[in-house]
């Protein structure tokens, strides 16, 4: 956060590192099942989770970006969204495929603030900080 505070935009390698396994630089090509590079550099090893993501642009004015990583195809998620206080102010059932997922939650009129997305896949969630401007 605090480099993205500075550069003003986010880094995806930052906030994940296994997101350069997923892509072939010689030829800056998606690289769709990178698990060979997840199990050769050892990235597993940071998550306990069978699932991760990152939320981009972060903060936001409404709408941003889910880079989701279920180390599935068509995986069904609950994606929640709570603010400071633990009131649930948005939910809503997706079905994704790894990669880029664009939520918009402009038509709930979010405060400028700080809020959680919590992203619920089979038994395990995993939350990170949104700020809305």
């Amino acid at each position: 956060d605090f480099i993205d505070s500075l550069q003003h935009n986010r880094n995806p390698f930052i906030d994940s590192v296994k997101y350069a396994c997923y892509i072939d630089f010689t030829t800056m090509t998606y690289i769709a099942n990178p698990a060979a590079c997840l199990a050769t550099v050892g990235i597993n090893e940071f998550t306990d989770n069978h699932f991760d993501y990152v939320i981009a642009p972060n903060p936001t004015s409404g709408s941003f970006n889910l880079m989701l990583d279920t180390k599935e195809l068509n995986a069904k998620v609950n994606l929640s969204i709570t603010d400071i206080t633990g009131r649930q102010v948005y939910t809503k059932a997706l079905d994704v495929d790894n990669g880029f997922n664009n939520i918009a939650i402009t038509d709930t009129k979010l405060s400028a603030g700080i809020y959680f997305v919590s992203i619920r896949f089979k038994n395990e969630n995993v939350t990170r900080k949104l700020i809305i401007e």
